[in-house]
């Protein structure tokens, strides 16, 4: 199967999240939204964490690129004109 099927994985007693089957990549938002909801956060009074937050993490973004420059290699998409452009983490810094 070419297409990138979502799967429904529920984490614990966390939550529930959409994972592609071919990239095992989720959304960032729907992780936040269940440790936002987490009842450990709530007891310890600690505000909910925006995404915004979340996304001036140099860590996050490392991940996110290592994991896609990993799949392009290991896809069959490699001679697509509009990959050939990707970025190393090295000269990549988020601009928020």
């Amino acid at each position: 199967m070419k297409t990138n099927q979502m799967m429904t994985v529920k984490i614990g007693n966390f939550g529930i999240l959409e994972i592609g089957h071919k990239t095992m990549m989720g959304k960032v938002s729907q992780v936040l939204e269940m440790g936002n909801r987490n009842r450990n956060r709530k007891a310890k009074n600690l505000e909910p964490i925006p995404l915004k937050e979340i996304l001036r993490k140099q860590d996050l973004w490392e991940f996110i690129i290592s994991r896609h420059t990993q799949l392009l290699r290991n896809s069959n998409c490699g001679d697509s004109p509009h990959l050939k452009n990707s970025h190393s983490t090295s000269d990549f810094s988020p601009a928020m």
